[in-house]
This record gives structure tokens, C-alpha cells and sequence, in this order.
């Protein structure tokens, strides 16, 4: 508002003197106090180096007896982690999506959830496919290295063993495209088995990943692109506190004279 009444007011001032209005309406204008017309970013949560090393290794723990994985979705959550998907982008992805021969994996749609219906018969809520991601921006070719394409692998030979056949990466047992929700009480689940004690939501996954790329030196173009932002500006606003850690460590490292 204080920009647009700055660009406004030699306008107005200069109607006044050419006799074009009497009075510049804006004379009395009084603003609101800066903190009714800012509003603060609400702080993300992110997993650091140990907890990311601690909530892999619940992800990843077998049983002694058979010695199958203690969850199939927790495979599916280490790779949210390690590729900084989306929620819906995790669920749209297929198996036709990955291609471990050149480990690359293609995202190019998304899940739409609590979609609501109005009808006749009442309100209720459902969840589609929509052939395109949150962004132009979002549809990306993804290359993995080799840890994640490992779990890609492991995901099949789990499937293979207890018969699941699905077209969906992220799958049911009963080989039915997964949800949100379930993928949710499955994190907190895997959570509750650490000693992590923050409230870790999909979404902390993804920003996980794009805070610890910033902080390893990957430039933010690079994972503004990863993450399949619109713009670098998104990804900078998101991740200004990060920059601003990685600058002030830049400055205790290099000393000019």
C-alpha cells in the first residue's frame, strides 16, 4: 500500500495544480501500523543431518525373521526425502515414470486430494489424477543417484515377494493407488519409532530436501529446479533463512585482508 500511495502521489499532486481535481484524496490517508499489514511467514520444519540419519535408518529396519522390510511405506518416504517430491506427485508417480537403466524418473502429474462434490445426494470428497503438476515448472526430469535408485529397486523385489501388482510406485498391498492420509499415519508411525520430537509432516520431507541441498552448496538455480519451483524467487523466499546461515558462515571462513 505505502508503494502504490508513493507512485500515486506526484500524480495527484500535479492533477491538483492543473486545476484537474480540487483536492489530492489522499491528503488524509492514514496507514495501518506495519504489523496489521505484514504477516509473518510461518516457520517450516526441517530434519537436520541426525535426524535424517536416524529417520533412515527406522525406514529402512527389517524384520529379524523374515528379514522383508518393516513397512513398504517407508521406502516410498525415503525417497520423498531424497528427490523433494510433493505429495501428489509421490501418489501420481508410476513404475513407466522410472527408468533405473538411466536413472532418471520423469514427474509429469499429480494427485488432486479432497476434491469437493456437490450434489443431490449431499457433500463429499474425492481424489484424481490430473495429468500435469502443480507448475509448468513442475513437469521435470529427475536424475537419481544410486542410493535412491536402490530403493526403487527394493520397492519392486518387496512387491514381487508379497505378490503386489500396481501400476503406482506408491502402492497399497492391495495394489491400489495410496493416499495422502495413509501415507501420513505411516510417517508418524516411523517417527514415533526415533527420538525425533518435532511434528514431521510429508511436506517437512520435501523442504528437508531443499534446505540441506542449499546447505551441501548446491546453487539455489539448481534446486529451484529440482523442486520444480515457477521461479527462483519462490525458492529463494522459501529458503532465505538457509542462505542467510550459509552467508554468515561464508563470512567466518573467509577472511579479505
Amino acid at each position: 500500500m505505502k508503494r502504490i500511495l508513493h507512485l500515486l502521489k506526484p500524480c495527484l499532486e500535479m492533477a491538483v495544480a492543473e486545476g484537474i481535481i480540487c483536492k489530492n484524496p489522499c491528503d488524509n490517508v492514514v496507514l495501518p501500523v506495519e504489523s496489521c499489514i505484514e504477516t509473518k511467514t510461518k516457520e517450516q520444519v526441517t530434519l537436520n543431518d541426525s535426524e535424517i540419519a536416524e529417520f533412515k535408518e527406522a525406514a529402512i529396519a527389517r524384520y529379524k525373521t523374515t528379514n522383508d522390510y518393516k513397512s513398504r511405506d517407508a521406502i516410498v518416504l525415503l525417497i520423498m526425502l531424497n528427490l523433494g517430491l510433493r505429495v501428489g506427485e509421490m501418489l501420481a508417480l508410476e513404475w513407466d515414470d522410472v527408468n533405473l537403466n538411466e536413472n532418471l524418473i520423469y514427474i509429469n502429474k499429480t494427485v488432486q486430494s479432497n476434491i469437493k462434490n456437490f450434489s443431490s445426494t449431499g457433500k463429499s470428497q474425492y481424489s484424481r489424477v490430473k495429468s500435469s503438476t502443480k507448475t509448468h515448472s513442475g513437469i521435470r526430469v529427475i536424475p537419481i543417484n544410486n542410493t535412491v535408485a536402490n530403493y526403487f529397486e527394493e520397492l519392486k523385489m518387496y512387491d514381487n515377494k508379497k505378490g503386489i501388482t500396481s501400476r503406482y510406485v506408491c502402492a497399497t498391498h492391495a495394489g491400489t493407488q495410496n493416499t495422502s492420509r495413509n501415507l501420513q499415519r505411516s510417517l508418524d508411525r516411523l517417527v514415533n519409532n526415533t527420538n525425533i520430537r518435532k511434528k514431521v509432516t510429508l511436506h517437512t520431507l520435501r523442504h528437508t530436501f531443499g534446505s540441506t541441498m542449499l546447505r551441501r552448496g548446491v546453487s539455489i538455480e539448481v534446486v529451484s529446479k529440482l523442486m520444480g519451483h515457477s521461479n527462483i524467487n519462490i525458492t529463494y523466499t522459501k529458503y532465505i533463512h538457509v542462505i542467510q546461515e550459509q552467508k554468515a558462515k561464508a563470512m567466518q571462513m573467509v577472511s579479505i585482508c
